[in-house]
C-alpha cells in the first residue's frame, strides 16, 4: 500500500467520523433550540437527534459499500479476485 493510499483512507474515515458527530450533536442542539422556542421539550430534540443519527448511519453505510466495491475492483485488476 502506498503512503498516499494511507492518507486517502485516513481522510475518508475521519471525514465520516466528523460528519456523523456533527449530524448527531448538531441535530440535538437544533431540536433543543426549536423545543426551547415553542416549549415542547423533548419532542424536537429527540426527533431531530434521531434524524441526524440516521443520516450519519446512512452515510457510513454508503461509504462502507463504496469502499468494498473499490477493493473488489482492485483485487480483480491485480489478479487476486475472489
Amino acid at each position: 500500500m502506498k503512503k498516499s493510499d494511507v492518507f486517502l483512507a485516513v481522510g475518508r474515515y475521519s471525514h465520516i467520523g466528523l460528519l456523523f458527530g456533527i449530524l448527531t450533536v448538531g441535530g440535538f442542539f437544533l431540536g433543543w433550540t426549536i423545543d426551547k422556542k415553542i416549549q415542547s421539550f423533548p419532542a424536537f430534540s429527540i426527533l431531530i437527534f434521531l434524524l441526524g443519527f440516521s443520516l450519519g448511519m446512512y452515510k457510513f453505510i454508503l461509504m462502507a459499500l463504496s469502499t468494498r466495491g473499490k477493493q473488489s475492483n482492485e483485487n480483480r485488476d491485480s489478479g487476486n479476485g475472489r
